[in-house]
């Protein structure tokens, strides 16, 4: 059983790769399942519960200030327990999606199955002006543009991979790390599907026939 993780940098068209490579694999795409969890943990809907996942690292840091000087107890109390709730739903779909062969997309999965023995953990990455180039061609603005567009991307999915987390210590190391700009999209599927061996090839006999 094969679970890949992707990791990838905002502007190396990685969400893209990884759809590409769980229908190669004919696996699930683990993606917007995190954002249904969230949604139902919260009450709240899919559209809110995307701005919460990306926003709680601001959140928390927000309920703490103002906490200690404005909030009662009780208030702040049950905003960070709040914040707990949605961490840990997160943490239940990687560890469930994991059961059983699938692609999983961004969200620490490659921290959170460190350990796991099935688990194959990729990061996509390409030089800042490469991705920068490829947004403002993709996206028809300007470089500048693109620039701030990129550079706000990255500095969330950090934040959101620090509020994931919850703790310090050695990263889980990558099987595979590609450069964008160097392999086509169609090379990265390749070898992701490769580096998984046999097991890749028997699942896709498996759903062949």
């Amino acid at each position: 059983m094969t679970v890949w993780t992707i990791d990838a940098e905002p502007g190396t068209g990685g969400h893209a790769i990884a759809r590409e490579l769980a229908h190669r694999a004919g696996v699930p795409l683990v993606d917007e399942q995190f954002s249904l969890a969230l949604a139902l943990d919260l009450g709240t809907s899919v559209a809110a519960a995307r701005e919460y996942e990306r926003a709680a690292p601001w959140v928390v840091r927000h309920a703490l200030l103002i906490g200690m000087s404005a909030r009662p107890g009780p208030e702040l109390a049950l905003e960070l327990r709040r914040l707990d709730d949605a961490r840990d739903a997160v943490g239940r779909v990687v560890h469930e999606a994991a059961r059983t062969p699938c692609v999983i997309f961004g969200r620490c999965a490659y921290e959170l199955l460190g350990s796991h023995p099935g688990a194959l953990h990729a990061r996509i990455w390409a030089p800042l002006r490469w991705r920068i180039e490829r947004a403002a061609r993709n996206g028809c603005s300007s470089t500048a543009e693109a620039r701030r567009r990129l550079i706000r991307a990255e500095r969330d999915r950090l934040r959101a991979n620090r509020w994931l987390l919850r703790r310090r210590g050695p990263a889980t190391p990558v099987h595979v790390a590609c450069d964008a700009s160097r392999l086509a999209p169609e090379a990265i599927v390749e070898l992701l599907l490769a580096a998984a061996g046999r097991e890749v090839a028997a699942e896709l006999q498996s759903v062949a026939s």
